[in-house]
């Protein structure tokens, strides 16, 4: 029995201590290996009793080998304890800056650094912090075991160092009232590649109150103080290797009553101090400034300044730190803009359902960004549009519509466009039924809008007679209408609101021909033409035809309803017959319509069944 394997399973980081005992005075080995049985960590050989120890070992399994030192020949009894004390914990894996732990801002961590397993040690660890405020970032590091251990922090790129220092067993304290609000990233490591360590690491951050509304570090990109606003902001933080040195503030100024600015410094929040500052106002950014002043320590904490002869324009504020100051600050602008933004219906469009009309806007002049809202029937429809230029509304139901646009700069001065009416024109009209003094106008469904106006009137005439129809019809019979008469018709949709009616555009104007009768000296004889008379007429079921004027060709006789539907269809060979019957008994009472086709032309007459 050569060899005696022990397994040793460690939960947390620490220190693993043993001890051997040879029972007969016999050399007795206690060895340490790593997890691969093989990598020598520790330990050696006694004939009596010896303890060893290996600090700085992750969690993991390892293994104890026991054997004799002369392995032919000896042999022993033995004792073997072990021990492990755990010094610490680790948010494993982050040894990389991918891998960085997230670090809560004002809060503490225990961790171990260059602990050792597998074959790997454990050299560093990252975290990353991240402030939602410009301010106060400070951090301290507590080292136990009197290795050195590194403290390292970096900007936002994982690589632009902001602080880096060591400790040997004690403590490290670095802040930075100056840094913007984002992500950072600390890095922990030891001194020496062979070292480990246990430590502590607390972060606390003190806001410095406001944020600043950036980007604004040029004219062109200057943050708008709207009339009567106040802006708050601050000067001089650091971040992503740009430390904010300029501040620029625009205001749409009318020439409306006077321009009032008013600064006021603010006492740090970490410290007692208040930042030093330079103020200047432009009109022209490429010009000497029309006002400066400097605002330096505690005695002049704000600037309150009256423009009572200034023109309409834009004017600008700049801000800059002095003497490498950090600090905030608030701007109040007292002014008033009278809406001196335009507003254009470019687009609308009704389509030809319900609820698909369009309408866009085009706002010009003031200051960006426009607020666009828009009216329907005089009630605010949905939520307002911020644009730089056009404002667009789809999927519109009929109604009336405004639209009221407010620049960046107008407070709340606004200017309203001219109302757009969208009630979308009915479709597929038609005329059907279409008798001697009756005929039916037809169009599509369109149950979104409120009624319908049916025109129509005689092509030789220029006035139509209108008819109301209400909500969900799509047809309307007309009577009264002359004979042999060609009539004008169209159709329009409308929309109420209130007291007031408005109506879409009208369909396309189309006509019927109303057809032609006259009576005889018999009143059950009717003739549609000067060729066809037909008899009885009305008629309870048969009707003659008088064909004696009319020369019959392989003449085709067919008979419809007022649907235009066929009820008989015959052909009549080529003689000269005096009568021809019709023999509507087995069809419902109506008015039918019988049209001869010939070599003589078409002839046509109505036939009434009671």
């Amino acid at each position: 029995d050569t060899f005696d394997y022990r397994k040793i399973v460690i939960t947390g980081y620490g220190k693993l201590d043993w001890t051997i005992h040879s029972s007969n005075g016999a050399n007795v080995y206690a060895l340490l290996y790593d997890n691969d049985a093989t990598t020598y960590l520790g330990g050696n050989y006694t004939t009596g009793t010896a303890s060893y120890s290996v600090d700085g070992l992750a969690p993991g399994t390892y293994y104890m080998l026991i054997r004799t030192y002369y392995t032919g020949s000896e042999y022993a009894p033995y004792y073997l304890t072990t021990k492990y004390t755990v010094e610490g914990n680790d948010a494993e894996p982050n040894g990389t800056k991918a891998l960085a732990k997230t670090k809560v801002l004002n809060d503490s961590l225990l961790g171990t650094v260059g602990f050792y397993y597998n074959g790997v040690r454990d050299t560093n660890d990252w975290f990353k912090i991240t402030t939602t405020n410009d301010g106060q970032l400070s951090f301290n590091l507590y080292t136990f075991n009197g290795n050195c251990t590194f403290l390292t922090v970096y900007d936002n790129n994982g690589s632009t160092v902001l602080y880096s220092q060591y400790t040997c067993g004690g403590n490290l304290s670095f802040a930075r009232n100056d840094l913007g609000k984002g992500t950072y990233y600390i890095k922990i490591y030891c001194y020496y590649t062979n070292q480990f360590g246990q430590y502590a690491l607390v972060t606390k951050f003190v806001s410095a109150g406001t944020n600043d509304p950036e980007p604004n570090n040029s004219a062109a990109t200057a943050d708008l103080i709207s009339g009567y606003a106040t802006q708050s902001a601050n000067i001089g933080y650091y971040y992503k290797n740009t430390t904010d040195v300029v501040d620029w503030f625009k205001m749409d100024y009318r020439a409306v009553g006077t321009l009032a600015i008013l600064l006021t410094k603010t006492v740090h929040t970490f410290d007692a101090n208040y930042p030093d500052l330079l103020y200047r106002l432009y009109k022209d950014t490429a010009q000497a400034p029309i006002d400066s002043v400097q605002l330096v320590g505690g005695v002049t904490t704000n600037y309150n300044h009256t423009y009572s002869a200034l023109t309409a324009a834009t004017y600008y504020i700049k801000i800059t730190p002095l003497n490498n100051t950090i600090g905030n600050y608030t701007i109040k602008a007292t002014y008033r803009d009278t809406a001196s933004q335009t507003i254009t219906n470019v687009l609308n469009s009704t389509d030809t359902v319900c609820g698909n009309g369009k309408l866009s806007y085009l706002v010009k002049q003031g200051l960006t960004p426009y607020k666009v809202q828009l009216f329907k029937d005089n009630v605010a429809f949905g939520a307002p549009v911020f644009t730089n230029d056009t404002a667009k509304f789809t999927g519109l139901a009929p109604g009336r519509y405004v639209a009221q646009a407010t620049s960046a700069g107008a407070g709340t001065y606004s200017k309203a466009s001219p109302a757009i009416i969208l009630i979308p024109p009915p479709t597929g009209t038609s005329a059907t039924a279409v008798t001697g003094h009756t005929a039916t106008i037809n169009w599509n469904s369109l149950p979104c809008v409120d009624g319908f106006l049916v025109g129509y009137k005689k092509s030789s005439v220029s006035t139509y007679t209108t008819d109301s129809v209400a909500a969900g019809s799509t047809s309307r019979s007309l009577s009264g209408l002359a004979l042999s008469t060609i009539y004008n018709y169209r159709v329009a949709a409308f929309h109420r609101v209130g007291a007031t009616v408005y109506v879409s555009a009208y369909s396309a104007i189309k006509n019927f021909t109303t057809l032609a009768a006259r009576l005889g000296d018999d009143e059950n004889v009717v003739t549609e033409n000067n060729l066809l008379t037909v008899y009885p007429n009305p008629s309870s079921g048969l009707f003659i035809v008088d064909l004696s004027n009319v020369i019959l060709s392989n003449a085709i006789i067919n008979v419809t309803d007022l649907q235009g539907r066929v009820i008989s269809s015959e052909m009549v060979s080529d003689v000269t017959s005096a009568t021809h019957n019709v023999d509507l008994s087995s069809y419902e009472n109506g008015v039918y319509i019988m049209t001869i086709t010939s070599g003589s032309g078409t002839q046509s007459a109505r036939l009434i069944k009671e």
